[in-house]
């Protein structure tokens, strides 16, 4: 959780009028702060420690990944912190912990 909170941006506490919103972005700042929200996420999704490890590994490699092809940078804030964590979770728990038949 520390490291989720020392990698957002503060400069994006307040949205640009120029439209720079994402397909994670909120419409409004989620009022659950970001530390309960992974030990409730930890708590309830019932993964184990190495998935969410795994999904700060991957969500480290989002945001640093520029080959994307994409025309806008995926950026850590306070509108998508929320939403990207939880995506992550859920591919690194299906790619860590689902069995293959």
């Amino acid at each position: 959780a520390r490291a989720l909170l020392c990698t957002l941006s503060e400069n994006h506490a307040k949205r640009s009028s120029e439209g720079d919103a994402s397909i994670f972005n909120s419409t409004e700042i989620p009022l659950f702060p970001l530390a309960p929200y992974l030990q409730r996420l930890y708590k309830v999704f019932r993964a184990s420690d190495s998935a969410f490890v795994c999904a700060a590994v991957i969500l480290d490699r989002l945001l640093k990944d520029r080959r994307l092809d994409s025309s806008e940078d995926v950026e850590l804030t306070v509108w998508n912190v929320h939403r990207l964590f939880l995506a992550c979770a859920v591919l690194a728990a299906k790619y860590n912990e689902d069995r293959c038949w």
